[in-house]
C-alpha cells in the first residue's frame, strides 16, 4: 500500500470533457486530520472484522466452541482418572491435580456455549481495534509529519497524482493508476485491488466525495456500499 494518505480536499474543483479530467485541492489543517484519522481507524476496523467474519464464520465459531467444551470435559474425566490412580509426581508438582485444576477452569469457561462466544468477542475485538489504530497510524505517518499542508490530486483518465503545497514549495507526493473497487467515506475514498481486499493500496482523503465518486463511476471502479458487508 503506498502512502495515498498524504491527500485531502476541502474544495473541490471538477471539470469532465471527453477526455476525463478531475482537480481536486484541500488545505489539510489539524482539526480536519484530527476527524480524518478517527474516520480511517473505524474504517480500518471494520475491514478487519469483515475479513475475520469471512474466515472465521458463525459455524466454525460455534464449532470451536462446542470442541473447546468437549475436550475439556474428556480431560477432567483423565485428571480424575489419574487422581484415583494415585496420580504421579514431577519435580515435586503433582501432575495429576495440575491437570485437574487446569481442565477444571477450561470446563467452566466453556460449558456455556453462548456466553463462551461472548466472552471471546469481549477479548478479541479490543485487539482487532489496537490493530486497527495502528494500521491507521501508520499510513497517516507521513501527511502527519507535514501539518499544514494544501493537498492537490490531479485526476487524469486513470491516473491520480497527488501533490503537497507545503510554504510555497509544491512536490509530487505520488502517482497511482485508478482500478478495482472504492468505498467513499466522509473525509476519505479508500480504493481496493479486489472487494474482499484487506488494505487499500490507494487513500484519497477530502470532505466533499461527491465529485470524486461520480469520476471514480465514470472510470468503471466498482463501488462498494459499505466496508461491513463486503
Amino acid at each position: 500500500m503506498t502512502e495515498s494518505t498524504d491527500s485531502i480536499h476541502q474544495i473541490p474543483v471538477a471539470t469532465y470533457t471527453c477526455k476525463q479530467r478531475l482537480d481536486l485541492q484541500t488545505q489539510v489543517q489539524a482539526d480536519f486530520f484530527a476527524a480524518l484519522e478517527a474516520e480511517l481507524r473505524s474504517l480500518v476496523y471494520d475491514r478487519l472484522l469483515v475479513c475475520r467474519k469471512r474466515i472465521f464464520t458463525d459455524t466454525i465459531q460455534l464449532f470451536r466452541a462446542r470442541l473447546a467444551k468437549y475436550v475439556s470435559a474428556i480431560g477432567l474425566c483423565l485428571s480424575v482418572v489419574l487422581i484415583s490412580l494415585d496420580g504421579s509426581t514431577m519435580h515435586g508438582i503433582r501432575v495429576d491435580l495440575l491437570l485437574f485444576f487446569l481442565f477444571s477452569v477450561a470446563f467452566f469457561c466453556t460449558w456455556d456455549t453462548d456466553r463462551f462466544l461472548k466472552t471471546q468477542e469481549k477479548i478479541i475485538l479490543p485487539y482487532w481495534r489496537r490493530i486497527a489504530n495502528l494500521s491507521a497510524a501508520k499510513i497517516l505517518k507521513s501527511p502527519k509529519k507535514v501539518l499544514p499542508f494544501t493537498a492537490e490530486y490531479q485526476f487524469r483518465d486513470d491516473v491520480v497524482s497527488c501533490y503537497r503545497i507545503n510554504t510555497n514549495v509544491t512536490r509530487l507526493a505520488w502517482s497511482k493508476t485508478l482500478e478495482g473497487w472504492y468505498f467513499s467515506g466522509q473525509h476519505v475514498t479508500m480504493l481496493f485491488k479486489k472487494k474482499t481486499s484487506i488494505h487499500p493500496y490507494l487513500l484519497i482523503m477530502h470532505e466533499a466525495p461527491q465529485e470524486l465518486a461520480l469520476y471514480l463511476d465514470a472510470l468503471s471502479l466498482h463501488c462498494i456500499d459499505s466496508l461491513q458487508a463486503t
